[in-house]
């Protein structure tokens, strides 16, 4: 090609995840070798530029209009917020200007083309005042959803026919779906065989042992999945338990996870099939999800502006909708469960009380939206951090300003009080995180700086340590009193967009856009399992209250639940029908609730019990024998 890029990717900060999401699409679509004789087609439609990804902060403007001249096309995301961009506009007038008018194509993720209306009007002005304007063919995701909007640009992109290239977009994904699934089976019979193999081959009788049960738990959690698919359920239910251990303390057979998701598959007919608990239904996509203190309920923040209370068990509202006037980005109860405050793209954070669903202060006022607000471990105080460039602290009853706003030099993505309140991090997108006196709003350390913007910031269960997450690939661990690092970083191959400590402090769990989640030693900075793997990028992933698993948020329509020591899958996949933005344990570890983006538009509630609860409610049921019987050990080899 003759140009650097393929194309320019335009669009408002507040756009960034589409607009990224967009880039990974047409990057990693594939064109075949020879479609409908074209010959000429690329392998991959890569280099795709967006400033944010390609310019390290401080590039001057001439960097830009360069990238843009070394481009074949623009692609403007287009919404409200980008259409009041100047910075859009004026890289669309560039565009323009230089006599490629016919290449621009518009990404319409929110709003309406030519409305007239301020509010709504997604298009700039150098659109809206370009001859012709209304010829351009755009890509409206909320009128044909987000891949075929994406394929409908690179049908425009390269002179073909929508229905060509969707046609063979749907058929590809169906035979991948049956090549996955055909692999998958191969790997179950080469497992077994493997299996075989060192039960024969191992000499050392102590080994050999340890390798026998391994393999007769893994064997008879597969002839469970047998009995379970002729409907013999409490005969698939005895097999599971059998190739558990008795007590997971003082283990008699090693624990395979396999065994595990035998026995929770077994375990939902006896619930009536009730696996997804509840579904909370809505028509725009939930941001956030999050259960009260005590379990109860749950608070989820949604896109049409309202954060809503639900009843955990029967997933029915419990209040009138928390309204903002613009997307809640984040909803949180108090520690003790009667207040939620909210966060939204309106400028303001809101206090409510959770039971009645009323206003219990002012509004806590930004001057730009509020990405994140979150209550002191005491709920005596609030911190709210903001695109205006400061996180600020308030009086939770009166919502009067505690300190002087913490100032950073861009967004503040995050902030979070230390575990005993009196400290608080923030994480900016200038590259830094900053610890703070709580009560004065005085800085305690130099800067925690990246390389890159900063995503999170959480502090350790003690508060003597702060894990930090960013756009340059890395986690880092840093002390919380004198701010220097602890541990080498801890890197991914994509930028890290959540970090976590476990409840113990012992170990951090990382979420990359690499689609894998990982798990380090928070003291040595070592990988302790191998990666957790997703087939698209992992947004969130969190520890269970005692520590022993974890679950991870993916944009591949799943969230899914992990040994945290062996780093082994221990459920089949949670599923939406849209990327899974957030996952969160219940505070008992019993429950998981799932929030999903885009065409899906629920949070789901997921039953969990504990491992050592479920053994402990078959193996002590009284009016059934859950061990297998002889004749069935001789059936199984198991003697």
């Amino acid at each position: 090609m003759d140009k650097r890029y393929y194309a320019f990717i335009s669009y408002k900060r507040e756009d960034e995840k589409q607009a990224k999401c967009l880039q990974d699409k047409l990057e990693h679509y594939r064109f075949p070798t020879n479609l409908n004789g074209r010959t000429d087609l690329p392998k991959n439609v890569r280099p795709i530029f967006r400033d944010v990804t390609d310019l390290t902060p401080g590039i001057l403007a001439e960097e830009i209009k360069k990238a843009l001249n070394d481009s074949q096309w623009l692609i403007i995301v287009c919404s409200p917020r980008s259409a009041k961009s100047p910075w859009v506009c004026k890289e669309a007038q560039s565009f323009i200007d230089s006599g490629r008018a016919d290449r621009i194509i518009p990404y319409v993720i929110e709003g309406v083309p030519f409305s007239g209306d301020e509010a709504t009007e997604c298009y700039p002005e150098a659109l809206l005042n370009m001859k012709g304007n209304k010829e351009l063919l755009a890509a409206n995701v909320n009128e044909i959803g987000r891949e075929a909007a994406a394929i409908k640009i690179l049908a425009r992109m390269f002179g073909l026919r929508f229905d060509t290239l969707w046609q063979r977009h749907t058929r590809e994904q169906k035979k991948r779906r049956i090549i996955w699934g055909t692999i998958a089976a191969f790997m179950v019979v080469v497992s077994m065989l493997i299996s075989g193999y060192f039960y024969w081959a191992n000499n050392e009788i102590k080994e050999k042992q340890n390798k026998l049960l391994i393999s007769q738990s893994k064997y008879l959690a597969s002839e469970a999945q047998k009995e379970y698919d002729k409907g013999n359920i409490t005969k698939a239910l005895r097999m599971a338990l059998y190739a558990l251990p008795k007590d997971l303390k003082n283990m008699d057979r090693p624990y395979v996870p396999e065994a595990e998701i035998m026995l929770r598959e077994c375990d939902k007919p006896q619930k009536e099939g009730i696996y997804s608990q509840s579904i909370l239904q809505h028509v725009n996509q939930v941001n956030s999800a999050q259960f009260s203190p005590d379990g109860k309920y749950i608070v989820t923040a949604f896109d049409d502006n309202t954060a809503r209370v639900w009843d955990a068990k029967t997933g029915e509202p419990v209040t009138e909708p928390l309204k903002h006037e613009d997307s809640v980005n984040s909803a949180q109860f108090s520690p003790d469960g009667k207040y939620i405050v909210t966060a939204s793209y309106d400028y303001t954070a809101r206090v409510w009380d959770a039971k009645t669903g009323e206003p219990v202060t002012e509004s806590l006022r930004h001057e730009g939206p509020v990405y994140s607000a979150q209550f002191s471990p005491d709920g005596k105080y609030i911190v709210t951090a903001s695109s205006d460039n400061t996180a600020r602290v308030w009086y939770a009853k009166t919502g009067e300003q505690l300190t002087e706003p913490l100032k950073h030099e861009d967004y503040v993505k995050s902030a979070q009080f230390s575990p005993d309140g009196k400290y608080i991090v923030t994480a900016s997108w200038d590259n830094t995180a900053r610890v703070w006196n709580a009560r004065t709003g005085e800085p305690v350390t130099e800067p925690l700086m990246h390389e890159n913007w900063v995503n999170s910031a959480q502090f350790s269960p003690d508060g003597k340590y702060i894990v930090t997450s960013s756009w340059d690939n890395t986690a880092r661990v840093w002390n919380a009193r004198t701010g220097e690092p602890v541990t080498e970083p801890l890197k991914h191959e994509n930028s890290v967009n959540s970090a976590q400590f476990s409840p113990d402090g012992k170990y951090i769990v990382t979420a990359s856009d690499d689609n894998t989640a990982r798990v380090w030693d928070a003291k040595t900075g070592e990988p302790v399992t191998e990666p957790l793997k997703h087939e698209n990028s992992v947004n969130s992933a969190q520890f269970s209250p005692d520590g022993k698993y974890i679950v991870t948020a993916s944009y591949d329509y799943t969230a899914r639940v992990w040994d945290a020591k062996t780093g082994e899958p221990v459920t089949e996949s949670l599923r939406h029908e849209g990327p899974v933005y957030s996952a969160q344990f219940s505070p008992n570890g019993k429950y998981i609730v799932t929030a999903s983006w885009e065409w899906d538009k629920t949070a789901k509630v997921w039953e969990f019990p504990p491992l050592e609860e479920l053994i402990d409610k078959y193996r002590n049921d009284l009016e059934h024998d859950w061990s297998l019987s002889e004749e069935e050990k001789a059936e199984y080899n198991l003697e």
